[in-house]
């Protein structure tokens, strides 16, 4: 982007750099505000289907009633076709997923409603789009105050957070899907080999071991779940989310080649702007789908905890040092790989889950005031003064190693971009030593501007 070397080349450099793109093609940027636009919508489009489909009806009542009936009848019906399609087998589940799904929406939806039943209908629904909106609304502020459009565009910024929410959320989901079930199912067979062995002779798969244990009845030990949910939670999803977000910046082709003379021009806020808005995508879909299922009766702070969880910054911190060692490797030319960018934001990210914010895979999400790390605010009014304090005292201590890694941000960001301008001048003095036609006597000329 010219935002991202506009102020850090010569100045006959950036000249030449502005006279370029002054006559830009018209039809081009129509593209670009159309794309992004685009997405924008596609994105409200999304989160408006979550709150609909988040509209459940209560148990006992005339819609609850309606939506079971509607759903055997679709079923039946959806059974009946296959069951006289020469396909069979898959065609046969796909009607009833499809048909099932379609017509039970239908059934409590308002073309299946009427009078008070509609409008209780179109009150949840409003309520979900609140909850969502002030999920987004904090990615959205700290939208603004990350954006620096010298040195971004608005369209390369919502077209990596689009691709992080959409291509990045289902790829993290299902990579850390099929990371879980090998990981549990080695853990079984290695440490619980009896246990795996009365699974396998009840006809339950290999790939299948580790998510049947409740629903069968059988007990493991503790020790080896506990583990198994360790080397899952902390060790696998943390490096899947921050590499997906990685890849998805990198992939969106809005940064220069590593080790090109952009790159080495390249401020290292585009860098962290960029890498930020990869972690708002995908954090913004994460929040969407867990905000979507805080429809339990106990559930009444709903507007905090979605609120709440849009502000807790743990995707944004961990993106943040991702962002800081890919600075270094592009425009200091470090020697990095990929383990090396992403292991310091991992740590963190597996420091986060082990307190008790859960992985994208993870689909219940019924107790918010602990995926936030904030068991302190759900003890219970007569637990024990130790209990109080202990809580206590291990968000605290929480707090401040999130508070270390902003300060070890900060002075990386200053850190960075003082070796740059360092880099800079020496290579505009080695190039004016080289150029023809300079005498010795003659001064170098004046630095770039910071």
């Amino acid at each position: 982007p010219v935002g991202s070397i506009k102020g850090s080349l010569p100045d006959d450099a950036e000249d030449l750099t502005l006279r370029e793109f002054d006559g830009l093609d018209p039809q081009l940027v129509i593209t670009e505000v159309l794309h992004t636009a685009y997405r924008v919508a596609a994105a409200a489009f999304l989160g408006m289907a979550l709150a609909y489909a988040a509209v459940v009806p209560a148990p006992g009542t005339a819609a609850h009633q309606a939506h079971q009936a509607v759903l055997r009848a679709a079923m039946q019906a959806a059974m009946q076709a296959a069951a006289q399609s020469p396909a069979g087998g898959a065609a046969a589940q796909s009607a009833v997923a499809t048909s099932a799904a379609a017509l039970s929406s239908l059934s409590v939806g308002p073309l299946g409603l009427s009078g008070a039943r509609r409008a209780d209908f179109n009150r949840k629904f409003q309520q979900n789009c609140a909850f969502l909106l002030a999920a987004l609304a904090p990615q959205g502020l700290f939208s603004t105050v990350v954006f620096d459009k010298s040195k971004m565009t608005v369209y390369n910024y919502v077209r990596v957070a689009f691709a992080s929410m959409t291509t990045g959320y289902a790829l993290c989901f299902a990579l850390e899907l099929i990371g879980a079930t090998l990981l549990r199912a080695a853990a079984l067979v290695v440490l619980e080999p009896e246990v795996a062995s009365k699974l396998r002779a009840e006809g339950v798969g290999l790939l299948g071991l580790g998510w049947v244990l409740k629903e069968r009845g059988v007990k493991a030990n503790p020790i080896t779940l506990f583990i198994s949910d360790v080397v899952v939670d902390c060790g696998l999803c943390p490096l899947v989310e921050e590499s997906v977000k990685l890849w998805v910046l990198l992939k969106s082709g809005v940064l220069p080649p590593p080790g090109s003379q952009l790159a080495r021009h390249t401020h290292v806020h585009t860098y962290l702007g960029y890498m930020l808005a990869s972690a708002f995508g995908l954090k913004a879909a994460d929040n969407c789908r867990r905000v979507s299922l805080y429809t339990r009766p106990e559930h009444h702070q709903k507007t905090f905890f979605a609120f709440a969880r849009g502000v807790f910054p743990v995707h944004e911190i961990c993106a943040a040092l991702t962002a800081m060692q890919l600075a270094k490797r592009d425009a200091l030319g470090k020697e990095y790989g990929w383990l090396k960018l992403v292991a310091s934001s991992a740590l963190l990210h597996s420091m986060g889950n082990f307190r008790g914010k859960k992985p994208l895979f993870k689909w219940a999400s019924h107790a918010p005031w602990v995926e936030m790390q904030l068991q302190a605010w759900s003890t219970a009014d007569d637990a024990p003064p130790t209990k109080v304090v202990l809580n206590g005292c291990l968000g605290l201590f929480w707090l401040s190693i999130l508070v270390r890694a902003l300060i070890h941000l900060c002075r990386t960001y200053y850190s960075v971009a003082k070796e740059q301008r360092r880099l800079l001048r020496i290579d505009r003095l080695i190039a004016w030593q080289h150029s023809a036609g300079v005498g010795r006597t003659q001064a170098p000329p004046p630095p770039p501007p910071p």
